[in-house]
């Protein structure tokens, strides 16, 4: 499969997920909205942020995202191996590729999934703040207090939350899609008894492209190795490796080719 496929198959998700993280985030704040609506002094909402905003609508668009783009990333890198093993004796069956995905997929979701959930959640939660603290200080500085304000706060509130909800929306979108694609091409690769080679492939941005994966595009390594970014001294294992730091992951383009060691 060549890497321009690769990445038109990414962006196809990413707009449809960009509406899904919006909505989700959206509906993080309402818990919010409500509070600020129902009581007697919004300031008092403050100390209930951080249990109004719940993990519960991300964790929804998560469990969707990760089969719906993984399961075709993994099929799609299947069928290239396939068609450029040597021997059909070492074929992969795309059922057995499925499961493999759909077990690797509820480990992650406990695990490393959870933990970018909760950082986007603790994200929403301090903006939520800072949105409240703000209103309510513009609030007393025209001389109403934070109950007479109460409607204003809540407008404040909600449209500080859109304005920031377009970028924050298009980066979580990105950055799970085409985690989620590199996690299923990499799993898929795995899944084969047999030696293979994997290369880095730099998607080229412009302005923004990152040094260090700019110097590893075209480097090969045994499919269990980690390529290492003279750059920034990270050990990746495959373009948007979770283990890697959020500078390695947020925006990046790069895929990975699979080739049989010969």
């Amino acid at each position: 499969m060549k890497v321009q496929d690769k990445e038109k198959t990414r962006q196809k998700y990413v707009s449809p997920y960009r509406k899904r993280f919006a909505n989700a985030l959206l509906l993080q704040l309402e818990p919010v909205l409500d509070a600020i609506r129902t009581s007697y002094n919004p300031q008092y909402v403050l100390d209930e942020v951080e249990s109004l905003i719940k993990i519960d609508p991300l964790l929804d668009v998560y469990e969707k995202c990760y089969p719906e783009v993984g399961t075709e990333a993994a099929m799609l890198n299947i069928d290239q191996i396939n068609r450029d093993l040597r021997s059909q004796k070492n074929y992969k069956r795309k059922d057995e590729i499925e499961d493999l995905w759909a077990r690797y997929l509820r480990d992650y979701i406990d695990t490393t999934g959870m933990q970018r959930i909760v950082s986007v959640t603790n994200t929403s939660r301090s903006l939520a703040l800072q949105a409240i603290e703000r209103a309510i200080r513009e609030a007393l500085e025209n001389g109403q207090s934070p109950y007479e304000a109460q409607r204003q706060i809540e407008e404040s509130v909600l449209q500080e939350w859109r304005r920031t909800n377009v970028f924050r929306a298009d980066r979580i979108a990105r950055t799970e899609v085409y985690t989620a694609y590199s996690l299923a091409d990499f799993q898929s690769a795995q899944s084969y008894q047999i030696p293979l080679l994997k290369e880095w492939v730099h998607g080229f941005i412009g302005k923004d492209d990152r040094p260090g994966h700019i110097a590893l595009s075209g480097v090969q390594t045994g499919l269990n190795d980690r390529f290492q970014n003279p750059a920034t001294g990270a050990s990746l294992m495959h373009p948007h490796d979770f283990n890697g730091a959020a500078s390695e992951v947020i925006n990046c383009k790069c895929s990975m080719i699979y080739n049989e060691r010969r």
